[in-house]
């Protein structure tokens, strides 16, 4: 059996703790549905260097639509022999958890023939044409749930997939998803303060707040600090984005960026 199903399938015992489960024998004979039989490996291990591949390669995808197409990919591969459903939910929804997000909570009557069946089947077959959006709707529907941008430039964990290319990626995933650039934290602290004061580097914090400012952040809001975030550009030295927020209106407040 190839290395890499022996690996996901290890996911699944940590929940069943029943590893030689008669379901999660490998598919040996060619079904209505799933690849090759002799592909699976193949597809499996590509499938898995696709994914350990986002940590250093920009994709524009928020974690939600990860998940949503990991879980597709998974069966429409089709593994086993039985379980594929169920297994591939599981591996993408503890990519969430590992990620730190929400997952779905997906019904038992998710094995009847039902309203939600046929939503879930919908939804995979539109994935199988390349639309995910139905099923990422699903998902969220269901439970799954990207970060918000205060929790984004707050949250260490978060903050790991903000880097160079990869971070602006995942930022303007998220802004498409509807994600509110002027959001704020339980304790008032907004996204753009945070993400300035959050983001190392120069280069990536000016992309970011473009991308903010283009998707209707507010250039003079307040938040918690007492500060615009025209101020807090200031405070850190960084006159690029102190120049870019004052030519989007915001206003200087008597502060001389060069004091």
């Amino acid at each position: 059996m190839p290395l890499m199903i022996v690996d996901f399938r290890r996911f699944d015992a940590l929940k069943t703790q029943n590893f030689n489960a008669p379901q999660y024998k490998q598919r040996k004979e060619q079904t209505s549905i799933g690849v090759k039989t002799w592909l699976i490996g193949t597809k499996i291990a590509e499938l898995s260097e696709e994914v350990l591949s986002w940590r250093n390669s920009p994709v524009e995808l928020s974690f939600v639509e990860k998940s949503a197409r990991i879980h597709h990919r998974l069966v429409f591969i089709h593994p086993f022999e039985n379980g594929n459903g169920r297994f591939s939910r599981l591996i993408a929804d503890r990519c969430l958890l590992i990620w730190g997000c929400p997952y779905p909570k997906w019904p038992s009557s998710l094995s009847c023939n039902g309203a939600i069946r046929k939503k879930y089947i919908s939804g995979l077959q539109e994935a199988d044409r390349g639309n995910y959006d139905s099923l990422v709707l699903l998902m969220k529907e269901l439970g799954a749930a990207d970060p918000g941008l205060e929790m984004l430039f707050q949250t260490q964990k978060f903050r790991n997939f903000l880097k160079g290319t990869v971070g602006i990626a995942t930022l303007k995933a998220l802004l498409k998803q509807g994600s509110n650039p002027n959001a704020a934290t339980v304790k008032g602290h907004r996204v753009l303060q945070l993400m300035l004061r959050s983001v190392p580097d120069s280069m990536t914090r000016l992309e970011f707040l473009k991308l903010c400012i283009d998707h209707g952040a507010a250039v003079d809001h307040i938040d918690k600090s007492g500060l615009t975030p025209y101020q807090v550009a200031v405070d850190i030295g960084d006159h690029e984005c102190a120049l870019y927020l004052r030519s989007q209106g915001a206003r200087g407040l008597g502060v001389n960026i060069y004091h």
